[in-house]
């Protein structure tokens, strides 16, 4: 969960092999026009890169070819979900730009979620480009994903508060996973969960 800073809304014949890329399918639910989800992906792209993840990205735009065709697929194994969506009415949480579902039990997650109109918001009172941050946030929480907790670090990408403080000093080390972070991304790669089966030779 990211929070606005208060006062603001294998089998037999077949080798594992590391993945080159991680899956990530994009359920558009709150109407953002193509332009405007290509430019979220973009920076969500650029900011995981920094981190060595690579993401094939799935963009599902609610109604469309696609969601008739592979995004209607159940998902693959190690495939993450990133729902853009308009924030509910009496939400217990208002202040949240996203969330992401952890297992606590497993450390594992798949399904990460995005309140594009809160982040809108925020954007624009921060005189920033809603795009961008909105690829900030779903860089964020598939981070949660990826590190199978909810926990948030003191600075960098991870952090629980966003200020428009920050958002104006855009700095680039807000936008980086910590030196820890990504040791432990890196790890994920190399595990289970970043590991997949193809065929040998």
């Amino acid at each position: 969960v990211i929070l606005v800073a208060a006062g603001f809304a294998g089998t037999a014949g077949r080798a594992a092999v590391i993945l080159d890329s991680l899956s990530v399918r994009i359920y558009d639910n709150a109407g953002v026009l193509a332009a405007g989800r290509a430019r979220a992906i973009k920076r969500a792209t650029d900011i995981l890169g920094r981190a060595d993840i690579a993401v094939d990205w799935r963009d599902c735009p609610a109604g469309g070819v696609l969601a008739r065709g592979v995004c209607a697929a159940p998902p693959e194994r190690g495939e993450l979900a990133v729902r853009l969506v308009r924030s509910p009415k009496n939400d217990p949480n208002p202040r949240a730009l996203g969330t992401a579902l952890i297992d606590k039990s497993t450390g594992t997650g798949t399904l990460a979620t995005v309140f594009v109109d809160r982040v809108a918001a925020m954007a624009h009172q921060g005189k920033q480009d809603q795009w961008t941050m909105i690829g900030g946030v779903m860089a964020h929480e598939i981070g949660h994903l990826l590190l199978g907790t909810n926990s948030h670090s003191e600075t960098g990408l991870m952090r629980e508060i966003w200020t428009l403080k920050d958002l104006t000093r855009n700095r680039p080390e807000d936008w980086l996973f910590s030196r820890a972070q990504r040791e432990e991304l890196r790890h994920w790669k190399l595990s289970g969960r970043g590991v997949m089966a193809t065929p040998a030779g």
